[in-house]
């Protein structure tokens, strides 16, 4: 196979972006990148288009819109140099706050709505980074000089992701994205010994006019496609402290054994010895076990279940008729009983 090149289809692209400070040239260069990235990853359901004897991946606006979604979530860290649990700190606990914020406020309101809590010598790094990429004013308290009073200055955060679901943004996108398509058709259009290829592995020829098909997808099948994507960075990551815990792993008959981390094996629930090797742990009804255990168990089990096809019942008493005489109970009349083994059966 020889090598191929990914080629983006769409000439504005870059209105999408934000241009306001130095590095967004550079974050949009890394995004294309990106975009070509993901699309490799989709090789048999991109059409290929041939200059020459060059080959190339068109990229189409599902790609985009993928890629667009991801690099919005790092966008505001990434521009700001700020870790997103400070940029989170600032919109869940001060945009839009009108009260007089003091460190011993926001402290106070973090560890309330907090499991994990934080000292206020930490609070303090977060509001002077904040302080210093202009998000929060720093002013002395006019009551109390030792106090300093931080006064939130973005009402409203313009890099906070968006909500995906919002057919209207989409919409906007993809107006955009038609556009610029089109304007790209025109420049292919006018190019000599230009085909186009179903797929690179396909011999299916497609008109410049059909391609708009396979690059353009209607709004309707692109959200459907999209929907798993977006519902990803929609919905909040829940806390993994019960999972993480050793005492709480349990087996489940779905899930792979492997996937336990090391060191924290659980427990054998029937001989209920710590289960050292990974390679010994097995399951009965999702519940963690050794295997020389559940074997032991399906062991006894299986002679439990057997029954003596000589054994009767008379007067309500387990009666054997091998040796014509009563039994203080059924399990005695087994396949390894000593009294069939003296009658020489």
């Amino acid at each position: 196979m020889t090598k191929v090149d990914v080629i983006i289809p769409f000439t504005d692209l870059h209105e999408l972006f934000p241009k306001d400070i130095a590095r967004d040239m550079r974050d949009f260069s890394h995004f294309t990148q990106f975009l070509k990235s993901w699309t490799v990853l989709h090789i048999f359901q991109r059409p290929c288009l041939t200059i020459g004897d060059k080959d190339y991946i068109i990229s189409n606006n599902y790609d985009v819109l993928c890629c667009y979604q991801i690099f919005k979530e790092l966008i505001e860290s990434t521009r700001t140099g700020t870790e997103k649990r400070i940029l989170k700190f600032y919109r869940d606990f001060m945009m839009g706050n009108e009260e007089t914020l003091y460190v011993s406020t926001l402290t106070a309101a973090y560890n309330e709505k907090n499991k994990s809590k934080l000292s206020d010598f930490t609070i303090r790094k977060w509001l002077n980074r904040l302080n210093q990429i202009g998000y929060v004013e720093k002013q002395e308290d006019d009551n109390d000089k030792r106090k300093y009073i931080y006064v939130p200055l973005i009402e409203e955060n313009i890099e906070k992701p968006e909500n995906n679901y919002d057919l209207e943004k989409q919409t906007k996108i993809l107006s955009i994205l038609e556009k610029s398509f089109n304007s790209w058709k025109k420049i292919i259009c006018e190019q000599k010994g230009v085909n186009i290829k179903e797929n690179i592995f396909s011999k299916k020829i497609v008109c410049v006019d059909c391609l708009k098909n396979y690059t353009l997808l209607n709004v309707q099948k692109l959200l459907s496609l999209t929907g798993n994507v977006f519902k990803y960075f929609d919905t909040p990551k829940q806390n993994q402290i019960l999972e993480n815990n050793p005492k709480n792993i349990c087996v489940s008959k779905k899930k792979a054994i492997a996937t336990i981390p090391k060191g924290q094996l659980p427990n054998c629930f029937s001989c209920h010895k710590p289960i050292i090797r990974l390679t010994s742990l097995t399951n009965i009804d999702g519940k963690p076990i050794h295997k020389k255990c559940k074997l032991d168990i399906e062991a006894q089990k299986k002679k439990s279940d057997w029954k003596c096809p000589e054994l009767d019942t008379l007067d309500d008493r387990p009666f054997c008729n091998v040796i014509s005489s009563f039994l203080a109970k059924p399990e005695d009349c087994s396949k390894d009983c000593s009294l069939l083994e003296e009658i020489g059966t």
